[in-house]
């Protein structure tokens, strides 16, 4: 969504571009902005998924606001340098409260959103934390290359048979590897996901 982007402070600078892109109606600029972001408008109504193409009608009127502001600033004050630099003081302010809190937000909300969350893998992290270092895995096909880059560092092995007390196995492996029926799960590596949280299975034979 673009929750980085709009806040109350946001909104009043884009309600005020809009103002001022209204009042100059016959300007090519204000044209070019209203026609579209009503075609923006629209496809968003159609498809919302596609939310995000406002980023840039919403970023025009922003700026817009502002400086309509400042030059309405300047035209009540247009030979006093005084009020013109006093006048600057609290916008600046505005405008450097309304960037850290920006910032913020859309810090907080990459950390949390659910898609980077999704392509990020603590796969490593807990086979290292939750394993000792005589680890023996056994991997998929499409993992093997992955994990070998461990076995090189000596800290782990990585094998295709069973043939161990005690092996550790990849989900995918675990899903497509007929399992011998002397081993059984001794214990399961979970991730703090709410899908998908079973990562590694834990064999022990006997």
């Amino acid at each position: 969504m673009i929750s980085p982007i709009i806040n109350p402070a946001t909104s009043i600078l884009i309600a005020i571009g809009l103002y001022f892109t209204f009042i100059a109606k016959h300007s090519a600029k204000s044209y070019l902005i209203n026609i579209w972001t009503t075609i923006l408008l629209l496809v968003c109504i159609i498809n919302p998924t596609t939310i995000t193409i406002l980023f840039t009608p919403i970023l025009i009127l922003t700026i817009t606001g502002l400086q309509g502001l400042i030059n309405t600033w300047y035209a009540l004050f247009p030979k006093n340098p005084y009020a013109r630099i006093f006048g600057l003081i609290p916008i600046s302010i505005f405008v450097f409260n309304l960037l850290i809190t920006n910032l913020s937000v859309f810090a907080l909300s990459y950390r949390y959103s659910p898609q980077p969350l999704a392509a990020f893998s603590q796969d490593l992290n807990i086979l290292l934390e939750k394993t000792d270092s005589n680890r023996i895995l056994m991997v998929s096909k499409n993992e093997e290359d992955f994990y070998k880059t461990l076995e090189r560092q000596g800290r782990a092995k990585v094998k295709n048979k069973f043939e161990d007390s005690e092996v550790i196995l990849s989900k995918e492996a675990y899903q497509n590897v007929k399992i011998p029926v002397n081993y059984s799960i001794k214990r399961i590596l979970v991730s703090n996901r709410k899908y998908n949280a079973d990562r590694f299975y834990v064999l022990r034979r006997g």
